[in-house]
């Protein structure tokens, strides 16, 4: 370190200084989202609802990578039931949840959040009644990261680097990693036509009820095995029953992989905006 000053925790570690930004919630916008549609099947229609949050940074997010995207632990989810994990998975969003970001690197604008929920089969054009409208997710989520903007004014401590940076902002909401993924644990299989689809689980991870707690998202891609296979994984149930769970697709081996996992909690309130 050569300007400003150093903080260290009691490993003797560095945690603030010129170059160690801390993880703090990005100011956003919180939207409520809901979309009704249908596919063609057979001699009728498929009808669909996709019910989700759109999250609109107040400023444009800076980092190269994108912001963390966490949800609210409190053991509950609002994505799909416990009992039918293997239905409709695929290349789909139905009945998953998943997560999109918005804009790009060095001006990430947003993420989207949603689920596509299968509602039923008709003979008919005409929409059905809507099963999911009501739903509301928008305090579920909330995203944080290191190049955010300064926070706000007030009393405290502010440290810049060199160049005028804003590297800690004692007003700022920080989060706080509260604890991090073990090893998955292997639950079973199931067979979908050519494929096997794994169920795993990860109780090592205890996501705290108490408010300001959450847990980060997975994002849905592949991942390699431990023994070499590479196998598609979708986030399912991420905090039903207060324990983790993915849903795998990909070979039959049941090999381990390694897929990162937090949960954290926030200084303050959240204070995003729901209109």
């Amino acid at each position: 370190m050569s300007y400003g000053f150093a903080v260290s925790n009691d490993l003797g570690r560095k945690v603030i200084d010129e170059t160690h930004s801390l993880h703090v919630v990005v100011p956003a916008t919180v939207t409520k989202e809901h979309l009704q549609f249908s596919e063609p099947y057979g001699v009728g229609w498929r009808w669909y609802e996709r019910v989700g949050v759109r999250i609109t940074y107040v400023r444009p997010y800076k980092g190269l990578e994108p912001p963390m995207v966490f949800m609210r632990g409190n053991g509950s989810h609002p994505s799909t039931y416990a009992s039918d994990w293997t239905r409709n998975i695929g290349p789909s969003w139905y009945n998953e949840l998943r997560y999109q970001h918005l804009g790009g690197p060095g001006r990430w604008t947003g993420a989207f959040i949603g689920a596509v929920m299968y509602t039923g089969f008709s003979y008919s054009a005409t929409p059905p009644a809507k099963q999911y409208s009501g739903w509301d997710l928008r305090s579920y989520f909330m995203v944080a990261g290191t190049a955010v903007d300064p926070g706000p004014d007030g009393y405290g401590t502010v440290v810049y680097d060199a160049a005028g940076r804003v590297v800690f902002n004692s007003n700022d909401n920080f989060v706080e990693v509260t604890g991090y993924s073990n090893d998955w644990q292997y639950r079973g299989r199931n067979e979908y036509g050519a494929e096997y689809i794994e169920l795993w689980e990860n109780p090592g991870v205890v996501v705290p009820s108490a408010s300001g707690h959450w847990v980060s998202l997975l994002p849905f891609g592949r991942y390699r095995r431990y023994n070499g296979e590479t196998a598609t994984v979708f986030p399912s149930n991420v905090t039903r029953s207060y324990s983790p769970h993915v849903c795998v697709i990909g070979g039959r081996s049941g090999s381990p992989f390694h897929l990162p996992l937090l949960t954290v909690k926030t200084k303050l309130p959240l204070s995003y905006t729901y209109p």
